[in-house]
C-alpha cells in the first residue's frame, strides 16, 4: 500500500514493498522515478536549476548548460564512454571524451582515441594533433596533420614528430600528400622531410652516430641547385649547392653588382710576408700531431676578413636583463643582453677561414711572375 504523510517538517511519499517504486507521470507519460534502492531516473533534467553536488544520474541527457553551451548536451555513459560531451548528441564527433575501456582522451574525435586526439573538423579539411604510443610499447607519438586530398590550390601538409621503429630514434617531417611511413628510413635517429605525391623530395637527417646528411632528389631539383642557402636582410649572402652530381661547392656572394670601389694594383706581397706560417699541434690532441696552419690573431692585422673572434675573449657567463639599474631609466649605461660578467675559465676561442688567404696569394704570385718576366727581359 502506498501513503502519502505530511508534517510541520516533512512530505513523506512511501510505496510499500521491496520492489516498489514511486513513479512521476504527465499526461499518462513517466518522466521521472525513484525506485526502491532510491535511484532517481529522468528522461529530462534541468541542469540550469541544480546546484550543489550532482547526486549519481543514469539513463539521462542534462539539457539546458546555457552558461556553456546554449545549443549543446552533455551525455553520460554514452557508448561506453565515461564522460562524452558532444558538439550534436546524433553526430559521432566528440567535443570531448574519457573512453570508459581505456581512459584515454579524446577531443573532437570521430574515432576511437588511441591517447590524447585532438581533432578539429571543417570543410574540407582534417586536422589533427594526437599523442600515444606505438605498437612497440609505451613510446610517444605527437602529430599535427592536415589530411585533406591534396589539391593544386589547397596541398595538405602533414608534421609528424614520432619515435622510430623499436624505439631507434625521432622523425620530423614535413609533406604535402601521402602517408608518414615512420619504417622508410628506421637508420635515422632524426629526420626533417619534404614529400610530394608520396616521394621524398628533400630531407635532413641525423643517423644514430650523428653523422648530417642533406637530400635531394634528381627529379624535382636541378644538379646545381642550392642544398644550403645562407640570407641576411632579405638576400642571399652564400650557399651550399651541388656541383654537377658529384661535388660540392661552397660560394659567398661575389657578383660584381654588389661591390664598388674596385681596385686591382694594390701591393700584395708586401702583406703577404707580414704572414707567419707555422706548424703546431693542438693541446686536445692527444697525439700531438703537427699540422699546418696559422694563429688567429697574428692574421687579423693582415687579413681581417679571414678571422672570426676576439683575442683573448672569454664565453659570456651573464647579461643585464631589464630588472638592473644600468638599463633603467631616460639614459641607461647598458641594454638588455649586454654582457655583464665573463667566465674565468671557458675561452671563446678565435676563427679562421683560411681559403680567404686565396687572393693574397694569388696576387702575389702575379707580382712575382711579373718581377721573373721583367729581370728575363
Amino acid at each position: 500500500m502506498s501513503t502519502i504523510k505530511s508534517s510541520d517538517e516533512h512530505l513523506t511519499l512511501n510505496a510499500d514493498g521491496s520492489s516498489k517504486d514511486i513513479k512521476f507521470q504527465a499526461n499518462g507519460v513517466e518522466k521521472a522515478s525513484i525506485s526502491s534502492a532510491g535511484a532517481f531516473t529522468s528522461t529530462t533534467i534541468d541542469a540550469t536549476k541544480l546546484t550543489g553536488a550532482l547526486p549519481a544520474i543514469s539513463g539521462a541527457n542534462l539539457t539546458g548548460l546555457s552558461s556553456f553551451n546554449p545549443d549543446g548536451a552533455v551525455t553520460i555513459n554514452d557508448s561506453g564512454a565515461d564522460v562524452d560531451f558532444r558538439v550534436e548528441s546524433d553526430t559521432l564527433t566528440h567535443a570531448f571524451e574519457v573512453n570508459g575501456a581505456s581512459g584515454l582522451v579524446g577531443i573532437g574525435c570521430a574515432e576511437t582515441v588511441t591517447g590524447l586526439d585532438v581533432d578539429a573538423h571543417g570543410e574540407g579539411t582534417n586536422i589533427k594533433c594526437f599523442i600515444h604510443g606505438n605498437n612497440d610499447g609505451g613510446d610517444v607519438m605527437v602529430a599535427m596533420a592536415n589530411t585533406a586530398a591534396a589539391t593544386s590550390s589547397n596541398e595538405s601538409v602533414t608534421l609528424h614528430l614520432q619515435p622510430m621503429n623499436a624505439g631507434k630514434g625521432v622523425l620530423l617531417r614535413a609533406h604535402r600528400e601521402g602517408n608518414f611511413n615512420s619504417a622508410a628510413n628506421s637508420s635515422a635517429s632524426f629526420e626533417l622531410v619534404v614529400n610530394k605525391a608520396n616521394a621524398a623530395i628533400s630531407a635532413l637527417r641525423v643517423d644514430p652516430a650523428g653523422i648530417v646528411s642533406l637530400y635531394q632528389d634528381s627529379t624535382n631539383h636541378a644538379a646545381g641547385d642550392d642544398y644550403v642557402v645562407f640570407r641576411h636582410n632579405g638576400g642571399n649572402i652564400g650557399a651550399i649547392s651541388k656541383n654537377g652530381t658529384t661535388g660540392v661547392t661552397y660560394a659567398t656572394s661575389s657578383d660584381y653588382r654588389l661591390k664598388e670601389n674596385v681596385d686591382y694594383t694594390w701591393d700584395a706581397t708586401t702583406r703577404l710576408k707580414q704572414l707567419k706560417p707555422a706548424r703546431f699541434n693542438f693541446i686536445a690532441d692527444e697525439d700531438n700531431t703537427l699540422v699546418d696552419g696559422f694563429i688567429a690573431h697574428e692574421v687579423s692585422s693582415v687579413v681581417p676578413e679571414a678571422v672570426t673572434g676576439i683575442k683573448d675573449a672569454m664565453v659570456a657567463e651573464t647579461f643585464y636583463t631589464e630588472d638592473d639599474v644600468e638599463t633603467q631609466g631616460d639614459s641607461p649605461t647598458k641594454l638588455v643582453g649586454d654582457v655583464k660578467t665573463y667566465s674565468a675559465s671557458e675561452i671563446n676561442p678565435q676563427g679562421i677561414d683560411q681559403s680567404k688567404l686565396v687572393p693574397l696569394l694569388v696576387k702575389t704570385i702575379q707580382e712575382l711572375e711579373a718581377r721573373i718576366t721583367a729581370l728575363e727581359a
